[in-house]
């Protein structure tokens, strides 16, 4: 694996001057191959074939959850056999990561998540403001599975794990009962991104919105009538988008840069009752697959692209540097027209930056557009930015 773009913490996983790998890739230790790679805001965390975890990058609250806060990968600390693995516990295999700003979760085996880093507002989900990773002592088994809550004595099991930048997480129950959405959300509330119809405070910052007292998140009603199930989700900077089980996709959060997609920059929803459930439905062209979310308001890049069941793209928000695809600078409040890719590349999963924009097609193509300041879309360009999708040639392929 190898990564590219901005590296002032290291997330790029640099090694020390001379014993870097020859082709520029990350080095993550003898005889390892990383299975998924999953990207913070300033650190990156890699998923072994057996089921380990090694993260790099910015580690000021113990983020990377190696028992110290010491930066790793910025060509001075050690990457490769000297990169600690994450130790989440005897027997432990982490299927899923979700980096925030200061904070890590791990999607485990069995659907449990276990957190580590700052815990502000209880954004690692144990009920209390503990900080957990920065210390020895405060991982394995001495870090406890986040408490989802319980159905007939059985602990609830995600299968997502989502992270809202700044200090948020949400989880997607696999099982869910009548009348639930499948959605729960923890952590920091600020800017009302937890969808729980009020701004005061956060949940599982004390034991008892832990568990069962951790709300299931309201999305709406189907056309059929139905609860909506979320089935995925995308998290930017205190805002959040919420793919339903019809192809709905609801956002709630900050909206001061109209990157809610509800037609109007606006307070933040979510604040109030009467701006949860459906009251905040995207209009899109078509039911969406698929979601994409980054960035902060106020120029720092908010915006969200939805893949459509028609395999077309659309993308809302600001788009100072591109981001949206559109071949213009113009922001868009609600969905754009479908992204012209070209050279019949036909889209299956969105990876979005904090100001750029990927899509990648099932051969392994892919497409980028954007921000290029720090060189994260991976080719020279003659400005700072590509305005319409373009297709991105990878340094290297892993074998």
């Amino acid at each position: 694996m190898g990564c590219w773009g901005d590296n002032h913490s290291g997330q790029l996983g640099r090694s020390a001057p001379g014993v870097a790998l020859p082709d520029g890739r990350v080095d993550l230790g003898t005889n390892r191959r990383a299975l998924g790679i999953f990207a913070g805001l300033e650190h990156t965390c890699a998923i072994l074939e057996d089921g380990g975890v090694k993260c790099w990058g910015l580690n000021t609250w113990g983020q990377l959850g190696v028992g110290d806060t010491a930066n790793r990968g910025d060509g001075v600390a050690a990457m490769g056999d000297g990169l600690p693995v994450v130790d989440l516990g005897v027997g432990r295999r982490a299927v899923a990561i979700a980096a925030a700003s200061s904070a890590t979760c791990a999607l485990l085996d069995g659907g449990s998540v276990k957190c580590w880093g700052d815990s502000y507002q209880g954004a690692l989900g144990y009920g209390d403001i503990s900080t957990r990773g920065a210390m020895p002592g405060t991982m394995g088994d001495a870090l406890r599975e986040v408490d989802l809550g319980s159905r007939d004595g059985a602990p609830l099991e995600a299968e997502q794990i989502v992270a809202i930048d700044y200090h948020s997480f949400c989880a997607i129950i696999a099982d869910t009962g009548p009348g639930e959405s499948g959605l729960k959300c923890w952590g920091s509330n600020d800017y009302c991104e937890l969808g729980i119809g009020t701004g005061l405070g956060g949940l599982a910052n004390d034991p008892s919105t832990t568990g069962n007292g951790l709300p299931w998140i309201d999305i709406g009603k189907t056309a059929a009538g139905a609860t909506r199930r979320a089935v995925a989700a995308a998290g930017g900077f205190q805002f959040i988008c919420v793919l339903g089980d019809d192809g709905a996709v609801a956002c709630w959060g900050d909206n001061w840069s109209g990157q809610l997609g509800i037609g109007k920059a606006s307070a933040p929803r979510s604040c109030r009752p009467e701006e949860t459930g459906g009251a905040n439905l995207v209009p899109l062209p078509a039911p969406a697959v698929a979601l994409g979310a980054r960035g902060q308001s106020a120029g720092g890049g908010a915006h969200v692209c939805a893949l459509l069941a028609t395999r077309q793209v659309t993308c809302w928000g600001e788009n100072d540097a591109g981001q949206l695809g559109t071949g213009d600078t113009v922001p868009l409040m609600t969905p754009s027209a479908a992204l012209a890719f070209g050279d019949r590349f036909v889209p299956d999963r969105l990876a979005l930056g904090a100001d750029h924009s990927c899509a990648t097609s099932g051969d392994g193509a892919v497409r980028c557009w954007g921000s290029n300041r720090q060189g994260q879309l991976g080719v020279e360009t003659p400005d700072d930015r590509l305005l319409l999708p373009t297709a991105i040639a990878l340094p290297f392929r892993t074998p």
